[in-house]
């Protein structure tokens, strides 16, 4: 079964992020020069999992589903668990759909010696993508549905049918630069990932017209 990624941003996550009330070094330092926090046992620890629920208790064996619930978790404690150890969150590996930015604020940090940690399980890889999983591809086999194509190009092109997937809200395709008109800015659009690698996007030509 083919599959491919529709998105607005990829990233994956694989390593700890410590945040703290204390800045360590400049970031334009070399890392081998910057000074290396504590990393104290925490007085908490709560796990997140691709196969968690956001209902649970946030335990190993009962993880939770997002980052943000276990950040709203820590924030019904108040104060209490950066006053021995800091909190840590453990991210198991798998993927996570990001449909909102993760944020957190100056309220959330702890100290140097209490910090609060969210962490990749060692040995495991916790992807976080904005993307859509697609699946359901199909050659074409109308010959009619797409007459601009070539003949010789109809037995290689897939199609899907983005709706069945969930995409609703395809962005329109817009140019920026010089000729285009819509002056020299950037625009958000949608790309196309299969097995990792961006997808180009097609081009053609109608007439004298170049698409």
């Amino acid at each position: 079964m083919r599959s491919a990624c529709l998105s607005l941003r990829c990233a994956c996550v694989s390593t700890a992020v410590l945040l703290t009330s204390t800045v360590a070094g400049k970031a334009s330092e070399p890392v081998a020069a910057r000074a290396a926090l504590p990393a104290p046992k925490p007085a908490l620890t709560l796990h997140v999992a691709p196969n968690g629920s956001d209902s649970s208790a946030g335990t190993r064996q009962q993880p939770f589903a997002t980052l943000e619930r276990a950040r709203d978790a820590i924030r019904a404690l108040g104060r209490n668990p950066y006053d021995s150890g800091g909190v840590l969150v453990l991210v198991h590996g798998g993927e996570y759909a990001v449909r909102n930015t993760f944020t957190l604020s100056s309220g959330d940090s702890g100290g140097a010696a209490s910090p609060l940690r969210f962490q990749a399980v060692p040995g495991e890889k916790p992807v976080f993508g904005g993307g859509v999983r697609l699946r359901g591809w199909r050659r074409l086999s109308d010959p009619k549905a797409f007459p601009l194509l070539p003949p010789e190009a109809r037995p290689k092109v897939w199609v899907l049918e983005l709706k069945s997937c969930g995409v609703t809200n395809l962005l329109p395709l817009k140019l920026g630069g010089f000729a285009s008109g819509n002056g020299f800015k950037t625009h958000p659009a949608h790309e196309l990932f299969f097995n990792g690698k961006a997808m180009q996007l097609a081009r053609g030509q109608i007439g004298r017209a170049h698409v």
